[in-house]
C-alpha cells in the first residue's frame, strides 16, 4: 500500500517541511522508513501519514517535479452496463507539458483509458 508521509525539520536557522510518497505495510512502517530516510537530520518530526490515493508510480525521478495523472478506464460487466473506474498515477517530469506526453504515452497501451486531470502535487520524493 502506499502512504503519504509528511515531515517537518530543522536545516540550519530554517524548519523544511518535505511530503514523501512510499510503500508501505501499515502506517508505523511508513514513519519509521522515512525517518531512517532523515535519520542524519536533528528535530525530526512526522507531521502526517495518510494512505495514499495513487494506485501507481509510473517511474521514479526524484529530481523533477511530481504529477498525479487522474485516470478513467470504461469498461462493461457481464451484464452489459458500461462501468467507469477512476484511478490515480504518479509521474515524474520537468513540466506539465512534459507528464501530458508521458501519461499520452501511458494510455496508448490498448485498454479503454483517458485522461481526465492533470495536476502538480507537493510529493518532494518517492521513498
Amino acid at each position: 500500500m502506499l502512504y503519504e508521509v509528511k515531515v517537518r525539520y530543522t536545516d540550519g536557522d530554517k524548519t523544511v517541511k518535505v511530503h514523501y510518497l512510499l510503500d508501505a505495510e501499515c502506517f508505523w512502517e511508513a514513519a519509521l522508513n522515512t525517518l531512517k530516510q532523515l535519520e542524519y537530520k536533528v528535530d525530526v518530526d512526522v507531521v502526517s501519514i495518510k494512505r495514499s490515493t495513487i494506485k501507481e508510480v509510473i517511474r521514479v525521478d526524484n529530481d523533477l517535479d511530481y504529477y498525479i495523472a487522474t485516470i478513467s478506464d470504461t469498461y462493461t460487466d457481464d451484464k452489459g452496463n458500461e462501468k467507469i473506474i477512476r484511478y490515480k498515477q504518479l509521474l515524474p517530469a520537468a513540466s506539465i507539458g512534459e507528464a501530458q506526453e508521458a501519461i499520452s504515452d501511458y494510455l496508448k497501451q490498448g485498454y479503454d483509458m483517458r485522461l481526465d486531470a492533470i495536476k502538480l502535487t507537493t510529493i518532494n520524493a518517492v521513498l
